[in-house]
């Protein structure tokens, strides 16, 4: 009797422990994702030279930011060109190469200058509105976010000890006249030198709640953090199809002679291990999660996976492959994905093809 009691206790543990676990299902992009529309952008005679960033304002104008030729250009959905924001130079409301875009929920623009160190807010009825510099403890602002209250999230690597470069936070939170407040979300055991080379290392996205959901490119886990950057709690279990980096491979600096050798040795080695590249928190309840493959997982030949997560941190569907790069959500949910050709990309100025979707989860 004793023994029997036994077996149903491990029965019981074994069945507590397989709760916790998810079956890792693969979908196809057809069965997750709905085309509403194409938008299609036309570049010819404005002078573009690469898409960086897109955003879609209150109104669903398209916002479309293009770092080399550092402007701002503005469409409508039907793709029809409406307006430019910014220019060439370091003076106010001007750039020297624009990294990253926002749109508050007062229809505001802010923009991300990588070499200024600073962030512009303009609006479309007003142009440019202010500026500020960054704190010069941040090393970048490669991305910006704005949360309900109006406060600026900043993501770029601050460095807690020089002496250990290795250690340091991302996330960077400012208020709207610039004020230095706080840092968080600290780098993960995988953030060694040779990745501090190799950017932009991490993403971020905020829901209604100003609830904060942070990812590391290195490591598939999602760090849940209130507006004042206190940790709420992780969760996420990375499938077979993600591969982390090798922590133990060392890199000789030394031995080269020149940058560019330097930068060709990181792209081969940033091409080594899976990335988890994005997060984007969808109808307040989902969270996506974009992968990059780099073909290193048989039977994934798209450049692009995506899983799916509640905030409660259950798995909802995974191992959707796609060659479209996922851009943006709009305020109601439709998402923008870029549908274009490597071939396309190399022209001079390509027709940018966008596809508006929506999930069809409920």
């Amino acid at each position: 009797m004793i023994k029997f009691k036994g077996y149903i206790y491990a029965f019981f543990i074994l069945s507590l422990c397989n709760s916790f676990t998810y079956e890792e299902k693969t979908y196809k992009f057809a069965d997750v994702f709905k085309k509403d529309k194409e938008v299609h952008i036309l570049t010819h005679g404005l002078n573009v030279w690469r898409l960086g960033e897109l955003k879609v304002d209150l109104d669903k104008n398209i916002i479309f930011l293009d770092p080399k030729g550092c402007q701002i250009l503005v469409f409508d959905q039907k793709g029809n060109f409406l307006c430019t924001i910014g220019r060439k130079g370091e003076g106010p409301g001007e750039f020297k190469f624009p990294i990253s875009i926002e749109v508050d929920n007062k229809n505001n623009i802010f923009v991300s200058d990588l070499p200024l160190k600073r962030i512009s807010k303009f609006s479309l009825d007003k142009g440019f509105i202010n500026s500020f510099i960054i704190s010069s403890t941040q090393n970048q602002a490669w991305g910006i976010k704005i949360n309900s209250n109006g406060f600026i999230f900043l993501k770029g690597f601050i460095r807690k000890d020089y002496n250990h470069p290795e250690f340091g936070m991302w996330i960077n939170k400012y208020n709207l006249e610039g004020r230095y407040i706080t840092s968080f979300f600290p780098s993960n055991k995988y953030n060694k030198n040779w990745v501090q080379r190799i950017a932009p290392f991490c993403s971020f996205d905020i829901d209604g709640e100003d609830i904060i959901y942070a990812v590391q490119h290195c490591d598939y886990r999602i760090s849940k953090y209130n507006s004042e950057g206190k940790l709420l709690t992780e969760f996420g279990k990375a499938p077979s199809y993600f591969r982390h980096p090798n922590i133990r491979k060392k890199i000789d600096f030394t031995r080269f002679s020149a940058q560019s050798e330097i930068i060709n040795e990181l792209k081969i080695l940033s091409a080594s291990w899976t990335k988890l590249i994005d997060i984007i928190v969808l109808k307040d309840e989902f969270l996506l999660l974009i992968l990059e493959m780099n073909n290193l997982i048989k039977g994934f030949d798209k450049k692009y996976v995506i899983d799916i997560w509640d905030k409660k941190g259950n798995f909802i569907a995974g191992g959707i492959q796609t060659d479209y790069r996922l851009l943006c959500r709009d305020s109601d949910d439709f998402l923008y994905f870029l549908i274009l050709k490597e071939e396309e990309n190399l022209e001079k100025e390509p027709k940018y093809r966008i596809g508006k979707y929506t999930l069809l989860l409920n």
